[in-house]
């Protein structure tokens, strides 16, 4: 997937004589990120009804964010699972490296929002990192 900054966008659009403000098009993306939030939610609860839930962290350097300095690590979080002839990927921000934040991706949901489904039990397999131990139902590898 390529990404482009807003800012750039808003530069290619103008060489086309096309205005259009990059705070217009960060506004159109919260509104996405908003209405999709019941689909996000559908993909959580696929990805742990899955046999086995793979879970992995990669540090990430977020410049500007609050409360931190520049040179602080953030997480960029993976979780990997769902049925296996239909799996999901997903990608999950974090300040920390904490339990908690891995927690987000292996506690289970109850329900879909936009279907009946209810969720099955799933193991996760993280990335051996000790806060792992405080997940329900880890397995070592």
């Amino acid at each position: 997937m390529m990404v482009i900054r807003f800012a750039r966008q808003e530069k290619s659009f103008a060489r086309f004589g096309v205005e259009l403000a990059r705070q217009r098009m960060a506004d159109w993306a919260t509104a996405v990120g908003e209405a999709l939030k019941p689909v996000i939610e559908c993909l959580l609860i696929e990805l742990r009804a899955g046999p086995v839930l793979l879970l992995d962290e990669t540090p990430v350097q977020v410049h500007g964010e609050e409360g931190k300095k520049n040179t602080s690590r953030s997480y960029m979080w993976v979780g990997y699972g769902g049925a296996p002839e239909s799996p999901v990927v997903y990608y999950y921000y974090a300040p920390t490296r904490s339990a908690s934040a891995a927690g987000n991706l292996a506690q289970p949901r109850k329900r879909c929002p936009l279907s009946q489904s209810s969720t099955l039990p799933s193991r996760s397999l993280p990335s051996g990192y000790e806060t792992s131990n405080s997940l329900p139902s880890v397995m070592r590898w």
